[in-house]
């Protein structure tokens, strides 16, 4: 999370990473931005939690919640929540 630039959001772009919209209080607050420079450049988001204890972790529809926060529309949500963790999942499972 931060104030990420457009270069480093394209250099995720350009590899395949996707950029994080936590859900952690402390560090939530540039996730407008970091939406916004994921927009631009075409990268991946994915909401994490962040989760530092088990209290921290969070259900799909707070998930959404906080994509909907980030300015996320509801497809680019649902592909942050959903789509993209799996196919993170995928690709970690597919080495």
């Amino acid at each position: 999370p931060g104030l990420i630039t457009e270069e480093d959001a394209q250099a995720a772009a350009d590899n395949g990473v996707a950029l994080e919209i936590t859900s952690r209080p402390s560090h939530g607050m540039t996730n407008g931005h970091v939406a916004s420079m994921a927009r631009k450049v075409g990268a991946r988001l994915i909401v994490n939690s962040d989760a530092h204890s088990p209290g921290d972790l969070i259900t799909q529809e707070r998930a959404m919640l906080i994509a909907a926060g980030a300015g996320l529309s509801q497809q680019e949500a649902e592909r942050a929540t959903v789509a993209t963790p799996r196919d993170i999942v995928r690709r970690i499972r597919g080495r």
